[in-house]
């Protein structure tokens, strides 16, 4: 193989990683801002356009227990308080000092 093969390898190499490690994809359901608070609202499907932005795959932040859980987003209103990854929602957890 040539150098200039194995650089766009490693370069599409780490871009798919730096995609995968970061959330970066295209995630249906997400609120402009997601916020750690709110109570767990999967939204509604009263119209056929909720149907594009359903997602039985996103996660809500419950600060009570300070865990994330899985929720069906139907695609319409609910709060900005759900997350397209298990990971991003943790980062709402309190950081332990020490």
């Amino acid at each position: 193989m040539r150098n200039s093969t194995l650089i766009l390898i490693a370069v599409v190499m780490a871009v798919c990683l730096f995609a995968d490690v970061t959330g970066v994809t295209r995630c249906k359901g997400k609120p402009k801002k997601s916020k750690c608070a709110g109570n767990l609202d999967g939204g509604n499907n009263r119209k056929s356009k909720c149907k594009k932005s359903a997602n039985t795959n996103m996660w809500h932040y419950n600060a009570l227990t300070k865990n994330c859980t899985k929720i069906n987003y139907l695609g319409c209103g609910g709060n900005d308080n759900r997350w397209c990854t298990k990971v991003l929602c943790e980062g709402c957890r309190p950081r332990q000092n020490g």
